[in-house]
């Protein structure tokens, strides 16, 4: 991802400052989940079919395609960060950024809340991605185990816990 800060040869205010840029990830790994689990196309697709229902604030799109099978991908998007926070998807959020971030899910899904217009995009509910979720969650639970162990008393008290759901 990039910021483009662009320049015109006339004035009109109505074109933007600067756009971002967006494309797929250059490590390998990373694109390889994104192909797998459809994240970008997903990406896509939101700013092209359904932020157009919500009427939500999203940074507009000016343009966007993407090539499902390889990834490859690019958005051209508004850019934001002179207006609002820009998210670090892994650093701990605080309750207010939070609830800040569930309000903005309530309104992304009222909207279009039971909207048959949905039903229609069957890449939304593909069984397929939520699989491949489901089996990237379970790999990581697995890895995890094998490099944390929880403390003796924690084990003991799940320990008791399974010993009970199963009758005994």
């Amino acid at each position: 991802m990039c910021a483009s800060t662009l320049s015109y040869d006339a004035d009109n205010d109505s074109l933007p400052d600067s756009l971002v840029v967006k494309l797929p990830s250059r490590e390998e790994g990373a694109r390889g989940i994104g192909v797998a689990m459809g994240l970008y196309e997903s990406e896509t697709r939101f700013y092209k079919e359904i932020a157009p229902l919500c009427g939500i604030a999203v940074p507009h799109l000016h343009w966007g395609d993407v090539d499902a099978a390889t990834g490859r991908i690019t958005l051209v998007i508004d850019d934001l960060t002179g207006t609002a926070v820009v998210g670090d998807m892994l650093a701990t959020s605080t309750p207010e950024q939070a609830e800040l971030a569930f309000a903005a899910i309530v309104d992304l899904q009222a909207p279009v809340w039971n909207d048959s217009r949905l039903k229609e995009l069957r890449w939304l509910a593909d069984p397929a991605r939520a699989q491949v979720m489901f089996d990237a969650g379970r790999a990581r639970d697995r890895a995890v185990q094998g490099c944390v162990r929880p403390p003796a008393r924690a084990r003991a008290c799940g320990a008791r816990r399974a010993a009970r759901a199963e009758g005994g």
